[in-house]
């Protein structure tokens, strides 16, 4: 090939090489690598109270910026109004809502459609399960959990969230419970009507009774409806129901979605996963897969490697730092494990100091 016939072109080819060069020089003369984000804390005389079970963040004055609510293990909850510039303070008995009860799930969402958020709550103990809250602005909080059709007997959830599983526009409201079904229930807000609360479970299949400790909507399989992934604990596997027209079905068995979460109890107490190298062990389950779900396509989900099962008995008695204590992530023996289990047991239905059931 004959380069003389490109000589021509090479000089007007350089000069914009060297204007772009000179350019982009120009436009970061100065520049300097980006100071790291810093952190500090807010209202530590108010936040650094201890015991909280749930905390949830909502716009409740309608001022523009978000409040935030904070359910304790028995202590009266608190509502700190966001005053601006770091200021938060302490509103709840004032609005109504300083209940004195284990409230281990929160969730805030406008179900009446009035333009202010209300707040569900999720009770650990007592006589009931569940408390709605309407938000009645500046009148504070009523207890509207009899006439919405929600008065539960007492469970144990773990998971409220607000959701429009119907496409109706309105807030519809799931539940997951630790001990019993979980539970859906449909929205019949009618306009000019009080909002009332129909149980949609047996309908839509999400009447799944495994020990549930998490919940999360989305649309997994991207066909414009919401889809729900449940998180088990307990040596029940996890279930990622798809949404066939408002009937739901569990497409996790057989995926790493379904690999396990806390393990079992065992001798009456909880036992912490071992820990070697890493790698965390499950009692009477498989350890943790080597390999991370990509994604989503056709509702079928790549598989990730299997490794043998943990044997599920464990020696009675365990000290933290006790060595050849206990079966390893492969079943053989730990020469030098360090278990990581308290050293006394507690009686069975026993709570912890922390409040942790």
């Amino acid at each position: 090939m004959d380069a003389s016939r490109f000589r021509p072109f090479l000089a007007p080819f350089l000069l914009v090489v060297v204007a772009v060069a000179a350019l982009r020089a120009w436009s970061h003369r100065g520049a300097t690598a980006p100071e790291p984000a810093r952190f500090a804390p807010v209202a530590p005389e108010l936040f650094d109270v201890g015991g909280a079970l749930t905390d949830a963040w909502a716009d409740v004055d309608g001022d523009g910026d978000p409040d935030r609510f904070v359910g304790f293990n028995g202590a009266p909850a608190r509502l700190y109004r966001n005053d601006g510039a770091g200021r938060f303070t302490d509103v709840a008995a004032a609005l109504g809502v300083a209940l004195e009860r284990r409230i281990r799930a929160s969730a805030w969402g406008d179900f009446d459609r009035d333009g202010d958020p209300d707040l569900l709550l999720g009770f650990a103990g007592g006589d009931r399960a569940l408390a709605l809250l309407r938000n009645d602005g500046r009148d504070g909080f009523r207890d509207v959990t009899d006439t919405a059709g929600l008065r539960l007997p007492p469970g144990a959830p773990r998971q409220t969230a607000w959701v429009d599983v119907d496409g109706d526009d309105d807030l519809d409201l799931f539940v997951a419970f630790r001990y019993g079904p979980n539970r859906l229930f449909r929205n019949l807000l009618m306009p000019g009507g009080e909002p009332t609360f129909q149980d949609a479970t047996s309908a839509t299949g999400l009447g799944d009774a495994r020990r549930s400790v998490g919940a999360l909507w989305f649309d997994a399989d991207t066909d414009g409806d919401l889809d729900l992934l449940v998180a088990n604990m307990d040596g029940d596997a996890n279930a990622l129901f798809l949404n066939r027209g408002g009937v739901f079905s569990d497409a996790a068995p057989g995926t790493p979605l379904a690999g396990g979460g806390r393990p079992r109890d065992v001798g009456g107490r909880r036992r912490r996963p071992l820990q070697r190298g890493g790698a965390r062990c499950r009692p009477g389950g498989s350890p943790p897969r080597g390999r991370a779900v990509r994604g989503l396509a056709g509702n079928r989900f790549g598989r990730a490697p299997r490794s043998p099962a943990v044997p599920a008995s464990l020696p009675a008695t365990r000290r933290p730092g006790d060595r050849g204590c206990g079966p390893s992530c492969f079943g053989g023996p730990l020469p030098r494990c360090r278990c990581r289990s308290r050293a006394a047991q507690r009686p069975e239905g026993a709570r912890r100091a922390d409040g942790r059931d």
